[in-house]
């Protein structure tokens, strides 16, 4: 960015001269409205000021008004209680899982993390997340009194920037109003220090109470009611249930099921829900996703998919090429971008761009080391559609559930009726030219990547760039020992090269290199760098 300044100063080097040496800079800086008269009289420099200008302007404006760059907590809708409003009296705690719903199009990413450094700490309060908005309606609520001390909060589904989810599940523990049931913690409570092990009254509170049993609901906090006051409106709690102290919304969960919903277009659905049948069964799926630090460290790229169907969902027997499909995939877990990028190459094969033998090839690991460059599809049709769990049961508030989808009904009509507007435009045009039906087709094939990706190949074998999982467990590695070594870690950084001295050439194995070949070097850069 240019960085600018009126005066003496120049655009850091990237004109020529100084703007100030023309007086007619001040004469269009105090005019509101500026003719053309007046521009076409500036020099090429001035009017690359003005331009500049304009668009800091302009963006300032978006960073203000985006509903992306809101700070998350902004979002809640009651305010922060005042001091004599603070529940001051020892209440006890019972863990609950929280079902809700949500449209991640305005929030920067979905999960919030409370770091110990005190510096990404302070970022990660800012941050515009999902769980952001989430935890700061609990504590407005005064159903938690923290962000640490065993209230965080447990996600069955980590879902990436913009996508959305129709069965997100939390566990955290929350204030309640009952001193025994089911998940009620009777040993720990609000505003003292706690005991992270799970106490003989506790488990007993389990052993005398079943999960379903709903006797005592009735003195119970009404959680969907305080939460969806809080919340804004494109986040509704659906459900909750008590749960064991034990229970992990992560770990707990058996499946989880992802829908991408895409219009029809020119594609073959038929042929895309034949090779999708490939995606079945176990698979190393490194080619499908981003290999970050956490899944290069493990190095375990293998998953399970229970299904993968491509199906007609809507069909619009008038124009065919705006019937709705939507691709189903199971399973108990997935990588990062994993499943975008698995819609991808379907969207390859139907368009006819590739043949079914590129699935093949992909999960051929040995075939294919590197994975290529993608044409990545957009986050904001993807939904994560449904969650699965034995250890649950799902109770509600009848008002709340109606209010709820009150609100969900209303933004539906909101952007389905100006879609059913421009689809009548488009039947307009066609009933001038029936030839340019083509172009529709295209143009609803292609909207599901982003407009910068349209002209880009679909799959490029030849520019990929991606590391293959060696390489990146090896720059993983060499991130986590600058880390050790900006922390003062060493005594973990002896640790792991002690343990890896067996492997070192001097001891006899000529197969692998010494660890210390390696070691980053005071500078951050290691020495094979």
């Amino acid at each position: 960015m240019l960085n600018l300044f009126i005066g003496k100063s120049c655009y850091s080097g990237q004109l020529s001269r100084c703007v100030h040496t023309s007086s007619r800079i001040h004469e269009y800086k105090t005019k509101k409205n500026l003719n053309f008269q007046l521009l076409n009289n500036l020099d090429h420099e001035q009017l690359v000021y003005r331009v500049v200008e304009l668009q800091r302007r302009l963006d300032s404006y978006q960073m203000q008004y985006d509903p992306k760059h809101f700070n998350g907590k902004d979002k809640v809708r009651v305010p922060v209680p005042d001091v004599s409003d603070i529940i001051r009296k020892r209440s006890n705690l019972r863990k609950i899982a929280l079902k809700f719903v949500y449209t991640g199009w305005n929030y920067q990413s979905y999960p919030f993390e409370v770091s110990r450094n005190r510096k990404s700490h302070l970022n990660n309060i800012e941050t515009n997340s999902v769980e952001r908005v989430f935890m700061e309606a609990l504590l407005r609520q005064q159903l938690i009194i923290s962000l640490t001390g065993g209230h965080f909060m447990e996600r069955a589904g980590r879902t990436d920037k913009s996508v959305n989810s129709s069965a997100q599940v939390i566990s955290v523990i929350v204030r309640s109003n009952l001193d025994e049931g089911y998940g009620v913690l009777k040993n720990k409570r609000l505003y003292e220090e706690r005991d992270e092990t799970t106490t003989t009254d506790d488990a007993t509170q389990e052993e005398k109470y079943r999960i379903d049993d709903t006797s005592l609901d009735e003195g119970e906090l009404n959680y969907m009611q305080l939460l969806n006051e809080a919340l804004p409106e494109d986040i509704r709690v659906v459900a909750w249930s008590p749960v064991r102290s034990n229970f992990s919304a992560r770990f707990d969960c058996n499946s989880r099921e992802y829908k991408y919903l895409f219009r029809q277009g020119t594609y073959d659905v038929d042929l895309m829900n034949e090779q999708a049948k490939k995606f079945v069964g176990e698979n190393d799926f490194r080619n499908f996703c981003k290999k970050n630090n956490e899944n290069s460290q493990k190095g375990d790229m293998i998953r399970s998919m229970y299904t993968c169907d491509v199906e007609r969902v809507e069909i619009d027997p008038v124009h065919p090429e705006f019937t709705l499909c939507a691709t189903t995939i199971r399973a108990r877990g997935f990588l990062l971008n994993q499943i975008r990028k698995m819609m991808s190459v379907l969207f390859a094969v139907g368009s006819g761009h590739e043949d079914g033998d590129v699935i093949d090839q992909l999960l051929d690991v040995r075939r294919t080391t590197r994975s290529p460059a993608y044409k990545l599809c957009v986050p904001e049709k993807l939904i994560m559609a449904n969650t699965h769990f034995d250890d649950v049961h799902w109770r509600y508030d009848h008002q709340s559930l109606a209010d709820a989808i009150r609100v969900v009904a209303q933004r539906y009509d909101n952007y389905a009726t100006r879609a059913d507007v421009l689809k009548h435009m488009y039947r307009g045009m066609l009933e001038q030219d029936a030839t340019v039906r083509e172009a529709g087709e295209l143009a609803l094939s292609t909207s599901v990547f982003p407009d910068k990706k349209f002209s880009e190949p679909w799959l490029d074998f030849d520019r990929g760039t991606a590391r293959t999982l060696e390489e990146a467990k090896e720059k993983a590695t060499e991130r986590q020992l600058r880390r050790d070594l900006e922390k003062g870690n060493y005594r973990t950084i002896i640790e792991r090269y002690e343990n890896e001295d067996n492997n070192c050439p001097a001891n006899g194995n000529s197969e692998t290199s010494c660890p210390a070949e390696s070691f980053p070097a005071a500078g951050g850069q290691s020495k094979s760098e």
